[in-house]
């Protein structure tokens, strides 16, 4: 998941997510699992070794609140993609696989392989996207549309008469339950594309979990992203939403939704709609309070958000990314080195947006985390080596990185360092735990590395390696 997205890689989404409810204990009594053990903080560490070989299904829990609990055990659940048992045509063969949470955290023996099958896909022909069982977590969204309690598996598939169609997965106590997937009601004229951006919230806080999609409209001159189409829930079994709303304005975006309230209060779910760029910084407008009005925001393309002011709303901070755009052309200037320098606030209240100037280069939010559970987020900042966790004054390196070389194989400078994926609350203790992820090289066949780590304490939870991950 890139940063935005968090926990279905993403994501993905961007994937921020809040804490589930549970016993609240000191973070030095918390329990350590790993493939590296309760180790200490890693930079340049140990390869992290591959998840046990022996592993169970998780048990059937009774439904929660959280779209990311999987099982609905009250525990939240990591998804991710994992090598599947071959190759296909030359290319990496991808499943779905989910660590299942614990009062323990995350357990490397309790976790689920998904693929297409498992989902009730169609077959998919297209060589381009993989064949036979291929299945990645990049373009999966998980809600509860039924409001059942389990979340259900949202995708969109490039149909075989050329037209793209978003299915459901139903999910239940066990996983998404292997019937054929539902393809999703779209409104009159509405068209989608694989690709597609795709969120998930409970957009007019009722409750309910929805979908934000956006797409094309039939007759169009293409189907490239032209409208943001609400569906909200809940949904019936054959895939209708209970209404639709269509936001204007919304011509070549992406999506970024805030974290959906997991602990059952009906709170509306902020959305950002961020205007495409060609590598310049871009605007966008963000919807907060059950879709009043829409706000537009100051230019900058790093968008986080995060309860930064620990009033129990999310809040959005924009700032500059860095990227540019340098291809000059005759009568225009070249975009300038750095738009601002700090970030904007823009407060989950409805509040006036507030600057934060920067106090060190790069010090602006990538990742909103709370990982001492007092309710106000800090984030992460910088990249690579450099990335650290941010907390008012205080600053905490988290640098990841694995050694030069790697089964053998030399790994390139730039892909050694872990990028963060996702921040947690895994144990249901209150506090989040920061998840790390390096995908060394296309040599790889696909296996990843991942730390969970607290950041509080500055120790890896655990760590580890797909290689095995699919039987």
């Amino acid at each position: 998941m890139r940063c935005r997205a968090v926990l279905a890689l993403v994501f993905a989404s961007s994937v921020l997510v809040t804490g589930c409810g549970g016993a609240d204990r000191p973070p030095q009594d918390r329990k350590s699992s790993s493939g590296g053990g309760s180790s200490p903080w890693v930079r340049d560490g140990a390869v992290p070794k591959p998840v046990p070989a022996d592993a169970r299904p998780p048990a059937a829990g009774k439904g929660s609140k959280d779209p990311d609990d999987i099982n609905g055990d009250g525990y939240r659940d990591l998804m991710l993609s994992v090598p599947g048992p071959a190759p296909s045509n030359g290319r990496v063969d991808q499943r779905i696989g989910v660590l299942f949470g614990s009062a323990r955290g995350l357990d490397l023996t309790t976790r689920a392989v998904y693929g297409r099958s498992d989902l009730g896909l169609p077959e998919r022909t297209d060589s381009d996207y993989g064949q036979g069982d291929y299945l990645g977590a990049d373009y999966v969204r998980t809600a509860d549309l039924d409001g059942d309690g389990f979340p259900d598996f949202v995708t969109t598939e490039r149909a075989a008469t050329g037209h793209s169609v978003t299915y459901v997965a139903w999910g239940s106590a066990h996983g998404p339950t292997g019937r054929p997937a539902t393809p999703l009601v779209l409104p009159p004229g509405a068209v989608v594309t694989v690709g597609d951006p795709l969120a998930r919230g409970d957009f007019d806080g009722d409750g309910h979990h929805d979908l934000a999609i956006g797409g094309g409209s039939a007759g169009g001159p293409d189907t490239s992203p032209g409208h943001v189409r609400i569906l909200f829930g809940p949904f019936s079994r054959a895939g209708a939403a209970s209404r639709t709303r269509t936001l204007p304005d919304s011509s070549d975006i992406d999506l970024l939704a805030a974290p959906v309230d997991a602990s059952g209060a009906h709170r509306a779910t902020p959305l950002y709609l961020h205007h495409d760029d060609d590598g310049e910084q871009t605007a966008g407008t963000l919807y907060l309070n059950g879709w009043a009005r829409g706000r537009d925001t100051h230019v900058g393309n790093a968008v986080e958000f995060g309860d930064f002011d620990g009033d129990g709303t999310q809040d959005l901070a924009v700032s500059d990314s860095g990227s540019r755009n340098n291809e000059v052309e005759p009568g225009y200037e070249d975009e300038a080195s750095h738009a601002f320098d700090g970030w904007f606030l823009y407060p989950g209240s409805g509040a006036a947006p507030v600057r934060h100037e920067e106090k060190a280069l790069g010090d602006t939010p990538r990742l909103a985390i709370d990982p001492d559970g007092d309710g106000r987020d800090g984030y992460l900042a910088g990249s690579g080596a450099t990335l650290t966790y941010v907390d008012g004054e205080r600053r905490v390196p988290v640098a990841h990185r694995l050694p030069a070389r790697v089964d053998g194989q030399k790994v390139s400078q730039f892909s050694r360092a872990a990028m963060p994926v996702a921040a947690a609350d895994f144990d249901g203790d209150g506090r989040q735990e920061l998840v790390l992820e390096s995908s060394p090289d296309p040599a790889s066949n696909g296996v990843t590395y991942w730390w969970v780590t607290d950041v509080a304490t500055r120790r890896d939870l655990m760590s580890f390696s797909t290689r095995n991950f699919a039987p």
